[in-house]
């Protein structure tokens, strides 16, 4: 993964900040009169149309992980840890545990 921090798989971690745009559309916007990028996490609009499309590729990056077999967190330690040193990570902590739904 870009940016600083642990080393990790891409797609094997997903950071909490990006999750509404994971888990974003485009949508209709009245206040706007603009197509805009509307979250599904939080229900809330994000902007423009950018946000949906660079969510969908952190998405597809982690479902494509996650199709190897390996499991995407929303904690880059953990997803280090699974990684590189303890495969029961995800029993432990399970409740970081990304779950995508299929495309």
């Amino acid at each position: 993964q870009e940016g600083v921090g642990l080393p990790v798989p891409v797609g094997s971690f997903i950071d909490p900040s990006n999750m509404d745009m994971v888990a974003s559309i485009l949508r209709y916007n009245n206040a706007t009169g603009e197509v805009d990028s509307y979250s599904l996490h939080s229900g809330k609009f994000l902007g423009s149309s950018e946000a949906c499309l660079e969510g969908r590729l952190l998405a597809e990056s982690s479902r494509a992980y996650a199709r190897s077999g390996n499991v995407v967190f929303d904690d880059r330690l953990l997803a280090f840890v699974y990684n590189f040193w303890d495969g029961n990570t995800v029993l432990r902590y399970s409740d970081h545990v990304v779950q995508l739904k299929p495309k």
